[in-house]
């Protein structure tokens, strides 16, 4: 998990470091369909495949425009960004079809998720830990 999906906001010395996870498995994963074990092997898998946009990783420690990020991620209906102050890049939500419980295209996203974008500025700051 760490690897693949960790938690950019705490160390993994800190206490507070699963909170990420108990928060996705808790909002996202419980009504999946899916056991926990099941669940997070799934993102894995969808992180694994799909993977964090080239763009977000070479501007690590710099900055990278907002509007050139959600086309990265296929266009604002398929990303809401998430941001700490409007512009400190601390996630991104994306949508997805599923069949049997599991993911398996990209999808545009509900008015409801597009709405928790809380990236406002448009040069975003990605922070290098």
């Amino acid at each position: 998990m760490t690897q693949y999906w960790p938690n950019v906001q705490y160390l993994e010395t800190d206490s507070n470091y699963d909170s990420f996870w108990e928060h996705e498995w808790t909002k996202h994963g419980t009504c999946s369909g899916l056991t926990q074990f099941e669940y997070f092997q799934n993102t894995l898998n969808l992180i694994k495949s799909f993977g964090t946009p080239k763009s977000v990783t070479a501007a690590v420690g710099g900055t990278i425009s907002a509007a050139s990020l959600r086309n990265d991620f296929g266009g604002s209906e398929y990303v809401s960004l998430q941001c700490t102050s409007g512009k400190y890049l601390n996630g991104a939500y994306t949508c997805w079809s599923k069949v049997n419980n599991l993911p398996t295209a990209q999808i545009v996203c509900g008015t409801d998720v597009q709405k928790e974008d809380t990236c406002t500025a448009s040069t975003l700051t990605v922070t290098s830990f």
